[in-house]
């Protein structure tokens, strides 16, 4: 006899639909869609031709393959925000494959209506921050996890060339995750690599060759796309001044990311050795080096290497130290909800796989090894390396916690497809839990996505009042200092779908990863601008915002570094927060 579901055959993709329209409806009206850094703005900004005034594909961050699309897209029809529409339609369009594909592993309706408000609910409470404020590392994390689920769900006994077009959509997500962000889905692949594996070990005779060729296959498809990807990007930024700039962008993010920079007064000794002085340093300190164009990629690198060597740690020692922090992480449950529902799905993963009653002892001790401890092991090797590298922020940890817990999903929902009666009360029992914890989560989560909007609401109130400034002087250009720019550990951002008309901005920080690249040059450029310290002290219409906590030393010192006494005089303020100064030569 037919079940419910069988007899509408339209249920799994309508409450697809559903659930993941009532996430943009929430998101769009109750919240809107922001960029939640400045890198994003900045990068959307490049693409459109908003930067320099003509859209441009390399814009260092993603590779150019998918920047020729974005930039193309501009190009054709600039008036529309495709960097927007790209990232909330890759997010949304993800959210509507894994709940389909979830859905459709139940083995009825109501089965299906559960599976979808369990997803509804862990969008609600762990991706609706993510939703709203949109950052592309996470938008990666999202695409992997999907990838991974889609390719996981696969039905059983299809091999050969038939499993490899079955996972195209996987495989065009997969390279399309490497194309946008191409370190997170490096990180994120231990975790492709498991799901691969443990595909394969859902397969009745994983070792026929029609299996076999079916699975290599698709590693060769992504193994290819990855490789043609990356050479398409050497070949966009083959030019030497690109090259010159992309060590400076290495050796940058290694500084900041990574490492620290010494102080001048207690390693004066090295930094006299590579030629920097105290002022030099200090605009480091702040992040505004490109004031002083004598501060290249090289001296930044071995500032970065110095600062390596000045910890005096042995790579045993880091690894133990990981080793220790990882454990600790995972005992005291250091991501709280993430944490709790990872453990939750892990126990009711060894559960569903101990309790079928169709399998060997052998064969479900294989099952455990192959999925359950696999994942575990690749799953603490993505850790090992973030805590290693002392990298840790939420755009990297939540990823790691994202394509874990859909994994876990696919992996139960498939060890219940099928198994209306044998494991019925556990299948309950999970949905259950799922449901509860979830709306017991939600008020928690939706109010902590609440204070973080409001905070950003006032940041966001003092990066509107510069760029108002900036627009109602258009004939003027403004260098702001990269720290007056964070406003308690938060960074200005921009609404996605805003309806301000675009344009060159007459403003741009004196640091930051754009700095000194060919676009930044591009763009100073177009103001008449070839050297930032020289036009600040030359140029009439050439300015420094900074914030009013700090003082303007930092200047001061560069100048007489460079044998030039200046006057600075503030000339102007910006919603009480900012001062407008100007350089000038004291005579």
């Amino acid at each position: 006899m037919k079940t419910a579901k069988e007899k509408n055959r339209y249920a799994d993709i309508v409450i697809a639909v559903i659930a993941t329209l009532l996430l943009v409806i929430i998101a769009s009206v109750a919240y809107d869609h922001y960029y939640e850094f400045n890198d994003d703005v900045l990068m959307k900004d490049i693409l459109s031709g908003t930067y320099t005034g003509t859209p441009s594909a390399l814009n260092v961050q993603m590779l150019s393959p998918i920047g020729f699309f974005i930039s193309f897209l501009y190009r054709l029809a600039p008036g529309i925000p495709w960097y927007a529409l790209f990232l909330c339609g890759c997010q949304y369009l993800c959210i509507l494959i894994i709940t389909y594909r979830i859905v459709h592993l139940t083995p009825d309706l109501s089965g299906g209506i559960a599976a979808g408000a369990i997803v509804f609910l862990f969008a609600m409470c762990s991706l609706l921050p993510h939703l709203t404020m949109v950052q592309y590392t996470v938008t990666v994390a999202i695409i992997a996890a999907t990838a991974a689920l889609y390719l996981y769900t696969i039905p059983v006994d299809v091999t050969g060339r038939r499993f490899v077009v079955k996972a195209l959509p996987a495989i065009v997500m997969v390279i399309l995750a490497f194309q946008i962000r191409t370190e997170m889905l490096l990180l994120l692949a231990p975790f492709l690599a498991i799901c691969g594996l443990a595909r394969w070990s859902r397969e009745k005779h994983p070792f026929d060759h029609s299996t076999v060729r079916g699975f290599l296959g698709v590693i060769i498809l992504i193994v290819v796309g990855m490789a043609a990807s990356f050479f398409i990007n050497s070949v966009s930024y083959s030019s030497g001044e690109w090259k010159v700039f992309l060590m400076e962008f290495d050796n940058r993010t290694e500084l900041y990311d990574y490492q620290y920079v010494p102080p001048y007064d207690e390693q004066s000794g090295f930094y006299e050795s590579i030629d920097m002085t105290a002022s030099q340093v200090k605009l480091l300190e702040n992040y505004d080096y490109a004031l002083d164009d004598r501060i290249d990629g090289e001296r930044i690198g071995q500032v970065a290497f110095f600062a390596s060597q000045l910890r005096h740690e042995s790579v045993r020692d880091r690894l133990h130290e990981a080793f220790r922090e990882y454990i600790y992480r995972v005992t005291h449950f250091k991501g709280g909800a993430y944490s709790l529902l990872v453990l939750f799905l892990y126990v009711m993963l060894v559960i569903s796989v101990l309790s079928s009653r169709e399998r060997s002892t052998g064969r479900k001790i294989m099952i455990m090894l192959l999925r359950v401890g696999g994942l575990l092991i690749m799953r603490s090797i993505s850790w090992m390396y973030i805590i290693y590298g002392r990298r840790l922020p939420d755009r990297i940890v939540h990823p790691l916690y994202i394509i874990e817990c859909v994994m876990l999903f696919a992996m139960i929902s498939a060890e219940f497809s099928g198994r209306i009666k044998d494991g019925r009360y556990l299948r309950m029992t999970t949905g259950i839990v799922l449901i509860v914890g979830g709306l017991i989560v939600l008020p928690g989560s939706v109010a902590k996505l609440n204070s973080r909007m409001a905070v950003q609401k006032d940041v966001n109130a003092l990066g509107d009042a510069i760029d108002a400034y900036c627009r109602e002087h258009p004939d003027n250009f403004y260098f702001e200092d990269v720290y007056s720019t964070i406003i308690d550990g938060e960074t200005f951002n921009e609404r996605m779908f805003a309806d301000n008309e675009p344009y060159v901005k007459n403003y741009d920080l004196i640091g930051g990863w754009i700095s000194n690249s060919p676009l930044f040059r591009e763009k100073l450029a177009g103001w008449g601008i070839t050297d930032v310290s020289d036009a600040i002290l030359e140029n009439d219409n050439v300015f420094i915002i900074c914030s009013d906590e700090y003082d303007m030393d930092w200047v001061s010192d560069h100048y007489a570094d460079t044998g030039t006494a200046v006057k600075i005089e503030l000339i102007d303020g910006i919603a009480g927060h900012f001062g407008v100064y100007s350089v000038r030569r004291a005579y």
